[in-house]
């Protein structure tokens, strides 16, 4: 079935096609008991949502690698979530280190002469609640392997794969700009709440407030002394 894209307002058609046919996918089987060490990056399910993955938590040994069958990733290659908790089962993430996974997470290292991972990443994006329904998003059951190579996508000309990419990134600094202007005009609002509250506050507690009178303290009258009439030239 062909597909039509938008591209800096111009409408393109062409041919859908399959993950297996535009990519090379691995996900590790796990054969033996994994030892965790220190020295190389490992991927969960978890770290997924950060869309952009540097780095990680997990880590095991050299000798783990070797005696497996798991392997380092390609950088840039596109993560996806094969299982795991609330919204993670089909989300996706772009892998910008050196790092090796479990068996949750499939990695998808697209051919660079037919497909981008950015573009990959925003499709794929774009297509979590479809993926999800193929298995029932209410169900437990995960995704799969032949699941994730029978994906079926949009596959334009490399220049207009990075054009769209190009429009979805300047939209998403539009949306971030609004969202952060909205997040300022916010506590402004709740600070000038703050302020009224605290100032109707201040108000109610000087109405309520008994009168304050002074205190008296007794004052030792000092007795003047006499003066003679004589002196005073009253005689």
């Amino acid at each position: 079935m062909p597909y039509r894209i938008l591209c800096n307002g111009v409408q393109r058609e062409g041919a859908k096609l399959s993950l297996s046919l535009a990519s090379e996918l691995f996900c590790y089987v796990p054969l033996h008991k994994i030892r965790y060490g220190v020295n190389i990056k490992w991927l969960v399910s978890g770290d997924i949502h950060k869309e952009e993955i540097y780095d990680c938590e997990g880590r095991i040994t050299e000798l783990a690698l070797k005696q497996s069958n798991a392997r380092l990733l390609p950088v840039n290659s596109v993560l996806i979530a094969l299982n795991g908790q609330g919204k993670t089962r089909g989300t996706v993430a772009i892998l910008r280190t050196e790092a090796t996974c479990n068996q949750s997470l499939v990695s998808i290292n697209p051919a660079r002469e037919k497909l981008t991972s950015e573009f990959l990443l925003y499709v794929l994006k774009s297509k979590y609640q479809e993926i999800r329904d193929i298995t029932g998003d209410e169900q437990r059951s995960g995704l799969n392997m032949p699941i994730i190579r029978s994906i079926e996508i949009p596959l334009p000309h490399l220049e207009v794969q990075r054009q769209i990419v190009t429009e979805i990134k300047e939209e998403q600094k539009r949306v971030q700009a609004t969202k952060e202007l909205a997040d300022i005009f916010e506590q402004k609002i709740k600070d000038k709440i703050a302020k009224v509250w605290g100032e109707m506050e201040a108000s109610e507690a000087e109405v309520k407030a008994p009168p304050q009178f002074g205190t008296f303290k007794q004052v030792k009258r000092v007795q003047e002394p006499e003066v003679e009439q004589a002196e005073l030239g009253l005689s």
